[in-house]
């Protein structure tokens, strides 16, 4: 029986992809490294950490002379860069209908976050979600990242249940892995590419409703 819900955050609870995605192309220019950083550069790192997001750049555009050094920096500032674009993030930038998907299951199941991000429990307190989760798991708590569903594990453990009656919620094909890996149920969110390969699939939380999960 499933007990809990369980969220991925970016992409999941709010949508940061853009304040992501312009943190990347300004701190890429901030250094001088001459790409053109496209959406569709920005969806291959979707759902990795930064320093995974670094290295899949580099890789992909085949960029020279970044030692780790340079490396410390430029994840540094990038996520400088971010903290300073997401100063007036607000619940306008929440995912459609999930505030109210959140407060309508809470009480009913136990709900958790489970994010790659060091900076999920920071943007919750902000924007005054924080209260609404019995669990929140981020980077700063974890060693492994996804796919590794070390953070899912981590989150089934501080609510006291096992994955089989937790239900995931990912926008990420990484995150996607993880979950299932993890051997937990999962919703796709949004994302059309992770279609087929989670067990259900929504476009938001607008008029969601999780009734017949237990059926």
């Amino acid at each position: 029986m499933i007990k809990a819900i369980i969220l991925d955050f970016d992409g999941v609870i709010v949508n940061t992809d853009p304040f992501h995605f312009n943190s990347w192309k300004k701190v890429l220019r901030y250094y001088d490294i001459q790409i053109k950083f496209s959406q569709k550069d920005y969806n291959l790192i979707k759902g990795f950490s930064r320093s995974v997001s670094l290295n899949k750049i580099i890789q992909s555009h085949d960029l020279q002379g970044i030692n780790s050094e340079l490396k410390s920096k430029i994840l540094q500032k990038k996520n400088n860069f971010f903290l300073q674009s997401i100063k007036y993030i607000s619940k306008e930038n929440l995912i459609p209908g999930v505030e109210e998907f959140i407060v309508n299951n809470k009480g009913i199941y136990k709900i958790g976050v489970a994010s790659a991000s060091a900076n999920a429990t920071f943007i919750l307190d902000k924007i005054g979600m924080i209260n609404l989760f019995d669990v929140v798991i981020d980077a700063n708590i974890t060693n492994k990242k996804k796919p590794n569903p070390e953070v899912y594990f981590k989150c089934c453990e501080k609510l006291d249940l096992s994955p089989k009656e937790c239900v995931v919620f990912e926008d990420s094909l990484n995150g996607v892995y993880a979950s299932k890996s993890g051997g937990f149920v999962t919703y796709g969110v949004g994302n059309t590419e992770i279609k087929d390969d989670v067990d259900f699939f929504i476009t938001n939380f607008l008029d969601f409703k999780l009734n017949d999960i237990n059926s």
